[in-house]
């Protein structure tokens, strides 16, 4: 499970790729903080906002890391989306 953007390429934990899997097949929509929960956490796992917040904060790091032109940003108390610009496309 990679996340590239031209020749750069990150590897991606379990959730890292669940959540940012969820957030590309959401494109140009607000993925709230409930949805993501429901997406990387199973049942049988207890997950908290501060999880998310910790993943989605590697995942922005990681973006970073490859040059991505893409980003993920909040909207207070409604979730997440991803923002493209047009440059490299990120790729999962």
């Amino acid at each position: 499970m990679t996340l590239s953007c031209g020749k750069e390429k990150v590897v991606l934990m379990n959730k890292e790729f669940q959540i940012m899997n969820l957030l590309f097949k959401s494109k140009d929509e607000i993925v709230s903080l409930d949805k993501i929960v429901a997406n990387a956490w199973n049942i049988d796992e207890y997950s908290t906002s501060e999880n998310v917040w910790v993943f989605i904060s590697y995942l922005r790091k990681k973006l970073e890391s490859i040059k991505s032109k893409t980003k993920i940003k909040s909207i207070r108390y409604q979730g997440y989306y991803l923002e493209y610009q047009n440059d490299k496309k990120t790729k999962i």
